[in-house]
């Protein structure tokens, strides 16, 4: 028992949170953030925790289809990069809501930089 041995330490397990908590994937084009959301999303969701993507990207996509890849990621497009932020606060408010709502636990979130 541990009584007999006052130098060992008890060994600890984590303990798994109800916390929500959010992990964001920021980086150029081809860096693999969609690879390592998808893995840790099925990852978390595997040893359940409620666990859900949500790709800025798609919400851009659903909101314009007029911009031409290169034109809608100019710095100096003013219209666009309204449009980028507007995606970017839809993504957060699904997110809010998957968290508090819908009882998620973690919200993967990536993007392209700004």
């Amino acid at each position: 028992a541990m009584e007999d041995k006052p130098n060992k330490i008890p060994a600890s397990v984590p303990q798994f949170t109800n916390s929500p908590t959010m992990v964001i994937m920021v980086g150029l084009p081809a860096r693999g953030k969609t690879y390592i959301s998808k893995k840790l999303t099925r990852y978390l969701n595997w040893i359940g925790i409620p666990t859900k993507v949500f790709n800025v990207g798609q919400y851009r996509r659903e909101a314009v289809q007029t911009y031409k890849n290169y034109e809608f990621f100019r710095p100096d497009n003013e219209e666009a990069m309204q449009i980028r932020r507007q995606c970017a606060l839809a993504a957060l408010r699904d997110v809010q809501i998957y968290l508090t709502l819908e009882e998620g636990q973690v919200a993967v979130r990536w993007q392209k930089p700004m």
